[in-house]
């Protein structure tokens, strides 16, 4: 799958998508298209046979760090990236979500001279990995060019990872956040002349968290998008060139999953929870609405028809939410492996684009 190993050799970074976007438009062009930017967003509309109805697909360029680079087998980026293996194509972002966006170019290579049904919008968006804000401004343009409006009937196809098994149809809303406890600073010689030491705080802070984190799992359960959960995912403290040298501060970073019922208030639970520790609490990117598709909408029983996947709730965040937010209902539906991601030796199942792109063609 050359164009899969193509898009995995660019890095694209979050932030970072500029070469990608230019990969992009060369291609869309190459076959007749007309595609443009958008606030660094790749945006192609194909004209439908029928223009008062359309469907957006919704591809990110981004992907996250590799991390540790020696726990890759392959290359995860760069001339060398891209290593097709059993059937089998490895690589930074291979799964999430390079693969969505190869099913779209195999999609709109199908399209060439071949109308579809209704317009198809095709949305490779920058940021999803961190805050969404590609969908988030390309949703505010469509709505401010007038094209929310223009269409009776308008749905969304999240291109996200689900190995074409699953059809999910909702996700909980996400804040990322940082909490911060100051102390003493001094000579690791002599402990004693600590009076407030930041890292034996923050353990008492971490326990109090796993409590809290226990206590919204029960009060604010969903009936459909389930439990939020309240997780630590990075701890820094002091430096490690002076490891004779109290750390005069602790960090923590939380990754919050929230249902309806907790998102507003979730900051505000925790600040209150977290005061007798003068705890210094700070959301670190604009908090994710969750995102949440009537099974009974069109996309979500069409979809069904044509694959018989089983109807899901996605775990993690994406960009659903900036769809159902403005009234468009959407499923996330897409060819990558959903257990590779985020970490090395990403890798998707090469069959899967060409399955995907063939049940992309029957949603439009």
């Amino acid at each position: 799958m050359k164009i899969l190993a193509d898009l995995i050799k660019i890095e694209s970074l979050s932030g970072k998508e500029e070469n990608l976007a230019m990969f992009l438009i060369e291609h869309l062009t190459s076959l007749g298209f007309q595609p443009f930017l958008q606030d660094g967003n790749v945006i192609l509309q194909i004209k439908g046979e029928n223009e008062e109805n359309a469907v957006i697909f919704n591809a990110h360029m981004d992907t996250v760090e590799p991390g540790d680079l020696s726990s890759w087998k392959y290359p995860p980026v760069g001339k060398n990236a891209g290593v097709s293996i059993d059937k089998k194509l490895y690589g930074l972002g291979a799964s999430d979500d390079k693969a969505g966006i190869a099913s779209l170019l195999l999609l709109a290579k199908k399209l060439v001279g071949k109308p579809p049904k209704t317009d198809v919008w095709f949305t490779f968006v920058v940021k999803e990995e961190v805050d969404g804000s590609g969908t988030k401004k390309f949703i505010k343009w469509f709505t401010s060019e007038g094209w929310l409006k223009k269409y009776e009937k308008i749905s969304a196809v999240i291109c996200e990872p689900t190995d074409l098994e699953e059809i999910k149809i909702g996700h909980r809303g996400n804040i990322f956040a940082s909490v911060t406890l100051h102390g003493d600073g001094g000579h690791g010689s002599r402990p004693s002349a600590i009076r407030i030491n930041a890292i034996k705080n923050m353990y008492l802070v971490i326990g109090e968290i796993e409590k809290i984190a226990a206590g919204w799992a029960a009060k604010y359960q969903h009936p459909v998008l389930g439990q939020p959960t309240l997780a630590i995912t990075t701890i820094s403290a002091g430096n490690p060139l002076s490891p004779n040298k109290f750390a005069d501060s602790c960090s923590i970073t939380l990754d919050i999953r929230t249902t309806p019922q907790l998102h507003s208030s979730a900051i505000s639970l925790l600040k209150k929870a977290l005061k007798k520790f003068e705890a210094k609490i700070d959301p670190l990117y604009e908090p994710a609405f969750f995102g949440n598709t009537d099974p009974n909408a069109e996309i979500v029983i069409k979809a069904k028809r044509i694959t018989g996947a089983k109807i899901a709730i996605n775990i993690g965040s994406n960009d659903l939410c900036f769809f159902t937010e403005a009234k468009i209902p959407g499923i996330i539906f897409g060819p990558g492996n959903n257990t590779s991601m985020h970490k090395a030796n990403e890798y998707c199942e090469i069959k899967k684009i060409e399955e995907a792109a063939s049940i992309y063609s029957q949603l439009v």
